[in-house]
C-alpha cells in the first residue's frame, strides 16, 4: 500500500488484513550488507523502498544487483501462503521514486 502519514494506511492494512487471500510481511528480517545485523520492522512496515527505491527508480541497477534486491524483499513474506502480499508503509507516497521503483523491480507483481 503506497500511502500519506495519517492518510488512513493502517485503517486499509488492517481491513485487507481480515480478507483470506491476503497477508502481511514479516517483523524480523536480515539484510545483507550489514554484518549479518538483524533488523526488526513493524507488521506492515518495510520500509523497503524508502531505503532502495531512489536507485530502483533511476534504472541503474545491474541485473545481479535487481536479483538480489528482488530476493530480499521477498524475503519479508517468506513462509506467507496467501496468494496476495502486502506492505503498507506510509511515507511511500512522499516521493515519486516509489511507485517507480515498485513498479521497475517487479512489474508482474505489482497491482
Amino acid at each position: 500500500i503506497i500511502g500519506a502519514q495519517k492518510g488512513a494506511t493502517t485503517s486499509v492494512f488492517d481491513w485487507l488484513s481480515t480478507r483470506v487471500n491476503i497477508t502481511c510481511g514479516l517483523q524480523v528480517v536480515r539484510e545483507p550488507g550489514f554484518n549479518d545485523l538483524t533488523l526488526e520492522f513493524a507488521r506492515k512496515e518495510t520500509h523497503f523502498f524508502n531505503r532502495h527505491g531512489r536507485r530502483i527508480a533511476e534504472g541503474s541497477l545491474t541485473a545481479t544487483e535487481r536479483r538480489k534486491l528482488q530476493r530480499l524483499y521477498l524475503s519479508y513474506f517468506e513462509g506467507c501462503d496467501a496468494p496476495l502480499r502486502m506492505e503498507a508503509t506510509p511515507n511511500y507516497l512522499e516521493g515519486l521514486a516509489v511507485p517507480a521503483a515498485m513498479y521497475a523491480l517487479m512489474p508482474e507483481k505489482v497491482r
